[in-house]
């Protein structure tokens, strides 16, 4: 009786060990996907920052090219 409760007392504890590795791993698992997502919105925001500085160097361009067109238009008119 005595070896069979040693015997179960031990599969017990080898399953708590084998859970509590399972557990640890996972919870690795968790802190990289965390990483990977805060460094994919840090991206994201980066990116967002980038397209709104393009748009604007974009909408200054053709502010310009849209006043060389006038003047050229003018200097057409006054020919």
């Amino acid at each position: 009786m005595l070896n069979h409760e040693k015997e179960v007392s031990h599969n017990y504890y080898n399953e708590l060990t084998r859970l509590r590795d399972i557990s640890f791993n996972l919870d690795k698992d968790i802190d990289a996907q965390q990483k990977r997502i805060d460094f994919l919105r840090s991206e994201a925001d980066n990116n967002e920052q980038r397209i709104m500085s393009i748009n604007d160097m974009l909408a200054q361009r053709d502010d310009a090219i849209s006043r060389t067109h006038a003047k050229i238009s003018e200097a057409h008119q006054q020919i």
